[in-house]
């Protein structure tokens, strides 16, 4: 499922002829990405340092609601995996466009990671799984992941413009990501989140 470039590095119309060039139209992408793919994403460091898609490019490939989709039946198969599905389709159906709008970033590899956790019992599945125990349970794999990135390579962070400067408690894969969140705006006034700040490269040993 790997693409042979990074997608990181590519403009929007490379990154999309990159994503059909490994896994066809969405019919195809549905089948060689299906649920049945997530024990090959075991391993956290194979599924973050892959040339793998993320939801936004999935997204930008397919359509605005391709990502939901594909979560869609990423949960279902947790439900039926668990024994414990007492969410309505109605339910999955809003619980999976949340999940691809605050994860867009993430590779596919890394959420098939996610449901790798949630089934090997890394992260608890309760006996009434519902909405909230999935969204739950996101969040703590989300700064669960920032953890292990800080044992694995070069990251991005965003940084005061100070001579002590205060280290936010945000990590990136890439410099653009970094970037881009800088010019993130508090929805409510307008107000940038980060203002007088920039963007420092860690090497992580």
């Amino acid at each position: 499922m790997e693409t042979n470039k990074d997608l990181s590095k590519l403009e929007a119309p490379e990154r999309i002829k990159a994503v059909k060039e490994t896994f066809g139209e969405f019919e195809d992408f549905l089948v060689k990405a299906n649920p049945k793919c997530q024990i090959s994403f075991s391993d956290f460091e194979k599924a973050n340092l892959g040339n793998y898609p993320t939801l936004k490019d999935i997204c930008l490939t397919y359509g605005k609601m391709a990502a939901s989709q594909w979560l869609y039946l990423q949960v279902v198969d947790l439900g039926e995996f668990a024994g414990a599905n007492n969410m309505t389709k109605e339910q999955i159906s809003e619980l999976a466009p949340i999940i691809a709008k605050e994860c867009q970033e993430l590779k596919i590899s890394e959420v098939l990671n996610y449901f790798y956790q949630m089934k090997s019992a890394q992260l608890p599945i309760t006996d009434k799984l519902s909405p909230l125990s999935v969204i739950v349970n996101l969040r703590n794999f989300l700064y669960k992941r920032q953890d292990m990135l800080w044992n694995m390579k070069k990251v991005y962070m965003i940084v005061e413009d100070q001579p002590k400067t205060k280290v936010y408690a945000r990590v990136f894969l890439t410099k653009e990501s970094a970037e881009k969140a800088l010019e993130e705006r508090d929805e409510r006034t307008g107000e940038r989140l980060y203002p007088a700040c920039h963007v420092i490269e860690r090497i992580v040993e």
